[in-house]
């Protein structure tokens, strides 16, 4: 309502007259328009809050004496200022609505991006934990190769141990009989 108010005030001022106040309603003193009446007339706007950014634009055109009626020779040239003025006025109202909506797409569109951008890397981080997994597969079987090569080795190792001591003990005897 006070967005309207405030446009009504700014529109109205394109007509010459001996001043504009506004408080709870507009009222333009001695406006001169001459589509209307030849005679300076006074303009009172009031606007009110319907609901659900609706507003009603009440306008009264004092004659001087009277009020513009449907019967006035000027009623039809009020009739367009108003409408023109609720043309414009809804225009803006539909443009800020779309700049409104256009921002949340704008934002949305962003959203899905990222989402996107998620997805792709999530999709990396699977291939690479799989990689990782198949080479900790790969891993696993070599140790347990490995393992059994390791266990031969042990296996031959005490063979040699045990050969070894044979020999070593043959050695002992050796030197025990030189004595």
């Amino acid at each position: 309502a006070s967005e309207v108010q405030k446009e009504w005030k700014s529109h109205i001022k394109s007509y010459k007259s001996d001043g504009i106040k506004s408080g709870k309603e507009v009222f333009v003193d001695n406006c001169s328009i001459t589509s209307i009446s030849d005679n300076t007339i006074d303009i009172y706007a009031r606007v009110e809050n319907i609901k659900d950014n609706t507003v009603k634009l009440i306008i009264g055109f004092n004659l001087g004496g009277a009020y513009l009626n449907e019967s006035a020779p000027g009623y039809q040239a009020a009739e367009k200022i108003v409408y023109d003025f609720a043309i414009k006025i809804t225009k803006a109202g539909i443009e800020d609505e779309m700049k409104e909506e256009e921002k949340d797409l704008k934002k949305k569109e962003k959203t899905l991006e990222k989402l996107e951008k998620d997805n792709e890397k999530l999709h990396t981080s699977i291939a690479a934990s799989k990689k990782a997994i198949e080479d900790a597969k790969k891993a696993i079987e070599q140790s347990k190769k490995d393992i059994e090569t390791n266990l031969q080795d042990q296996e031959g190792s005490m063979k040699e141990i045990e050969a070894q001591k044979k020999t070593v003990q043959l050695v002992s005897d050796k030197l025990k009989a030189v004595n």
